[in-house]
């Protein structure tokens, strides 16, 4: 059995008090045992054979204060300890009344000057304990005593060497009482949208009956139960009845074990798993499901209601749902688990974001999501990819309806790597050739790669593993290919085959010394070729006239994997702050309008940009604020704040209308749309 480090200082600077500071104190009878209960509660209306009886002391008519501390007793079942932060409950019993058999006994209505106190409530009244004497507080709730914390250590030793104490009596040490009973109820109990703990038994129960046999006894004792022909571990349907009846008064008589969840009649019992000892830090109220201890509050005669609860956000904003349990105890102090349910908030859009409206996508399966890729006149287009699968995704504009869509045939050991939309057509790189399709995923054409692209696709690596190529792209007429490799960026005239080196790399060495051009695209009507740079990650951007053959490169900002160009306007980028501007007919790069504190744009969900707008968030604190842009004027012309919800990018259409998912909790979410009106 594991030894448990209990914060229940005050309990035992008690018992010390109690055992050794009183001048006559009788002998304790010895009802209790280190892992059990350490006391019985005794029923309310105890006699005076209860309150006199063995090694009690007794009760002297003379002295008023006793006898009204042993009425008091007598007619309470716990006794509660308070201390300076926490209180803990003790059942009442003979031994404990017999500890209280003290000499000085004086009722006191003054304020007693000394930290040197021990205070416990009992019934009206208040007990105080100093020095050796009891004293009887008719003045209740003297907050001002307190335990002496520089004798904490060796109290705590002391009480957990000689006592354990119940669950009742633990009650209101919440950090104690979730990591020893509520922390398992999490994964068991928990997932149940309701539980009766006095109906039949069920599949949960015995989850968590397991889940504390675990935890309770040592690897030794857990590994005896280990079956060679279940290749698992056997909890009999003995063994079952016996451990649940530790936290559920279930209805045994109405129990049918061939209706319970798991149950295996071959074997008469349960196949369950166990991994070893449980290391998990449990302090502090730390679980691996994020959930946070919602407090405790009676809801009848010994009977309480906790509340374990599921926030959406580290801030404790929102919350998925809360799991609300019903407890009470035996007498002996033991938990019961009552009943149970679950709490799942409603959460209303118009109230928190009144400039969205609610729209509606039907899918084909739940979980298709992707990213933005383009819109169409009838549709808009994602790709999702998962790290081992890509997929495609079309959402119809007039029904809402989003399917699946896929890429044209391909030849054997071809495969895509990259999509772009360029107008109404869309560019498929593979690892052979690009193929293009119409606006409904047709192929029209391919293209086959110059010489030189082949080359450097198959021969990506090179012997020491530094990369020699760096991206290409197709001019949208198709007149030409630009590409990177050890030399620099390219440009290949298709009709003639013709290369040019028109942006060397700068230096000379390896990936630290060195920079390269990487990720070109063409952009304003082909007249430009834009490309990030290598080697740090906030190398910034080359941008290459073809007419002119000049080059600008500007250092310091963050360029985004998928490029954000707006049409032959420009594109944009991030310094890791604020979001940027690259104007093509000036040539510069241009602040926003309204700056957005986006973390970085190298994700595509910070920014979506088009022809003639661009949407993105500006953040400030725990408020979001979804800007539109129109790029023609420059100016804001549609906001919608945003505050406590999750809200993500789900398209930007032509007309400047922008679409969103958003969530307040993992039941709760859905999409609208910001009207650009």
């Amino acid at each position: 059995m594991r030894k448990r480090r209990l914060r229940v200082f005050g309990i035992g600077l008690l018992i010390l008090l109690l055992a050794t500071g009183c001048s006559a104190q009788k002998e304790v009878p010895a009802t209790t045992e280190t892992g059990e209960s350490t006391f019985s509660a005794s029923e309310s209306g105890t006699d005076e054979s209860t309150m006199t009886g063995s090694g009690a002391a007794e009760v002297s008519e003379e002295n008023a204060a006793i006898a009204l501390t042993k009425t008091a007793l007598a007619e309470t079942d716990w006794i509660g300890i308070q201390m300076e932060e926490e209180r803990i409950d003790m059942p009442v019993n003979e031994a404990f009344l017999a500890a209280l058999a003290f000499d000085t006994w004086e009722p006191v209505e003054e304020e007693i000057e000394s930290e040197e106190v021990m205070r416990f409530a009992v019934g009206n009244g208040e007990i105080v304990i100093l020095e050796g004497a009891a004293y009887l507080l008719t003045d209740h709730g003297m907050d001002w005593y307190r335990t002496p914390e520089d004798v904490h250590f060796e109290v705590m030793n002391y009480f957990e060497d000689n006592f354990a104490m119940s669950a009742r009596g633990m009650l209101f040490n919440d950090e104690y009482m979730f990591a020893e009973y509520y922390h398992d109820t999490i994964p068991t109990l928990g997932n149940l949208e309701t539980f009766d703990g006095r109906g039949p038994l069920v599949w949960e129960m015995v989850r968590y009956a397991w889940a504390r046999f675990t935890y309770e006894n040592d690897e030794e004792t857990v590994r005896a139960l280990y079956d060679e022909d279940l290749d698992g571990y056997l909890v009999s349907r003995e063994m079952a009845i016996q451990e649940c009846k530790k936290y559920f008064d279930f209805d045994e008589a109405a129990t049918e074990f061939s209706s319970v969840n798991f149950y295996l009649p071959e074997v008469d019992g349960f196949e369950l798993w166990y991994t070893g000892p449980d290391m998990e830090d449990r302090s502090n109220f730390q679980n691996g499901w994020g959930y946070a201890f919602g407090g405790i509050k009676e809801i009848g005669k010994e009977q309480y209601e906790i509340r374990l609860v599921d926030y959406v956000d580290s801030s404790q904003t929102r919350i998925n749902k809360t799991n609300v349990m019903e407890i009470s105890f035996d007498r002996e102090g033991n938990i019961r688990f009552d009943r149970g349910y679950e709490e799942v908030p409603s959460y209303d859009l118009a109230d928190t974001a009144p400039d969205l409206q609610a729209i509606e996508i039907v899918k084909e399966y739940d979980y298709m999501n992707g990213v933005f890729l383009g819109e169409t006149d009838d549709a808009y287009f994602y790709i999702a990819d998962d790290g081992e699968w890509v997929s495609y995704l079309k959402l119809d504009k007039a029904s809402m309806e989003m399917t699946t869509i896929y890429a044209p045939d391909m030849a054997d050991e071809e495969f895509s790597y990259r999509v772009e939309q360029h107008g109404e057509e869309f560019f498929f790189y593979t690892n052979k050739n690009v193929r293009i399709t119409d606006a409904e995923w047709n192929l029209t054409e391919t293209v086959a790669y110059p010489k030189a692209i082949v080359e450097g696709l198959e021969s990506y690596w090179e012997q020491y593993g530094e990369p020699i190529y760096f991206g290409e792209a197709l001019s949208d007429d198709r007149s030409m290919f630009a590409y990177v490799d050890e030399e620099g960026l390219k440009l290949i005239q298709n009709d003639t085959n013709e290369t040019s080196l028109v942006v060397p790399r700068e230096g000379d060495g390896g990936l630290t010394e060195a920079i390269w051009c990487l990720n070109p695209r063409f952009a304003d009507h082909d007249t430009k070729i834009v490309t990030s740079r290598t080697r740090d990650w906030d190398s910034g951007f080359t941008v290459y006239d073809i007419k002119t053959e000049t080059s600008k490169t500007e250092s310091g900002y963050v360029m985004p994997s998928d490029w954000l160009i707006a049409g032959d306007r420009g594109f944009f980028m991030s310094d890791k702050s604020n979001l940027y501007f690259y104007d093509f007919q000036s040539n510069e790069v241009k602040d926003l309008p309204l700056e957005g504190y986006c973390s970085e744009v190298s994700d595509i969900s910070y920014l979506l940009a088009n022809e003639s707008y661009a949407t993105y968030f500006d953040t400030k604190g725990d408020v979001k604020t979804l800007v539109l842009l129109d790029l023609a004027s420059w100016s804001i012309v549609q906001k919608a704040t945003i505050e406590n919800m999750d809200v993500g990018f789900n398209f930007l259409a032509s007309n400047g209308d922008v679409g969103v998912s958003y969530s307040f909790s993992w039941t709760d979410h859905g999409y609208a749309i910001m009207r650009n009106e």
